[in-house]
C-alpha cells in the first residue's frame, strides 16, 4: 500500500465512539429539555387547556350539525343537504370533517398546542367511530392529496368519491371539495376565536 492511500483509512478508535455517542445524547437532553419547557409554558399560559376545549368541540363537529354550530352549510353552499345523503357518503363526508380539522390544526398551531387538540378530538369520539377511521383507508387517501401539493381540494374531493364507491361521480367530488374547503374555514375560525396566546 502507497502512503498516500493510508490518509482515506480511518482507524477506529473506542474514544472517538464515545465522544460521538456523548455529542449525540447531549443533542438529544437538549431537544427533550426544550420540549419539556415548552410544555410548560404553554400549560402554564393556559393553552393546552384552550387546545383540550377546541379538540373536544370539534370532536362533536358533523354534517349533520355543521350548520347548526355555525360552521358549514353544505345544502346552503353546495345544494346538497346532508339528511338526504345516502349513510356511506355521510360516514365519509364525517371521516374528511375530522382529517381536515386535524389538518387544519396540525397546520395553524405549534405541535404541543395542535397534537393536544387533536388528541382531545379523538378523545371525544365513539370508541366504534375512532376504530373505523384508523383502520379504514381514507386517511391514507386524503393524505396522497395533500402530499401533492397542488389543487388540494379538488384531489380530496376525487378522493372523496372513490371512498364513496363512485370515483367517477362529480357530485360525490364536489361535494368533498366542499366538505373540505368549508370545513378548514370552520376549524381557522375557531382556532382564531380561541385566544391561544404566543410564548414569549
Amino acid at each position: 500500500m502507497r502512503p498516500e492511500e493510508d490518509k482515506d483509512i480511518k482507524v477506529f478508535h473506542p474514544s472517538n465512539e464515545k465522544k460521538e455517542q456523548a455529542e449525540e445524547s447531549t443533542d438529544l437532553s437538549q431537544d427533550i429539555l426544550h420540549a419539556v419547557q415548552e410544555l410548560d409554558a404553554q400549560r402554564s399560559n393556559g393553552n393546552l387547556r384552550r387546545a383540550r376545549k377546541l379538540g373536544r368541540s370539534l370532536a362533536q363537529f358533523t354534517p349533520e350539525n355543521a350548520a347548526k354550530l355555525g360552521g358549514i352549510d353544505i345544502k346552503a353552499k353546495g345544494g346538497v343537504d346532508p339528511q338526504e345523503l345516502p349513510s356511506n357518503v355521510l360516514y365519509q363526508a364525517r371521516v374528511l370533517m375530522l382529517f381536515t380539522a386535524q389538518l387544519t390544526l396540525h397546520r395553524l398551531l405549534p405541535p404541543v398546542i395542535s397534537n393536544e387538540a387533536v388528541n382531545a378530538m379523538y378523545d371525544d369520539l365513539s370508541e366504534g367511530f375512532y376504530d373505523n377511521v384508523m383502520e379504514g383507508a381514507s386517511f391514507s387517501i386524503y393524505y396522497l392529496a395533500v402530499r401533492k401539493a397542488f389543487n388540494i381540494s379538488a384531489n380530496i374531493g376525487k378522493g372523496f368519491a372513490m371512498l364513496c364507491g363512485d370515483e367517477d361521480s362529480d357530485e360525490y367530488a364536489k361535494i368533498g371539495t366542499l366538505v373540505y374547503n368549508l370545513s378548514d374555514e370552520y376549524v381557522t375560525r375557531r382556532v382564531n376565536e380561541a385566544g391561544f396566546k404566543k410564548l414569549s
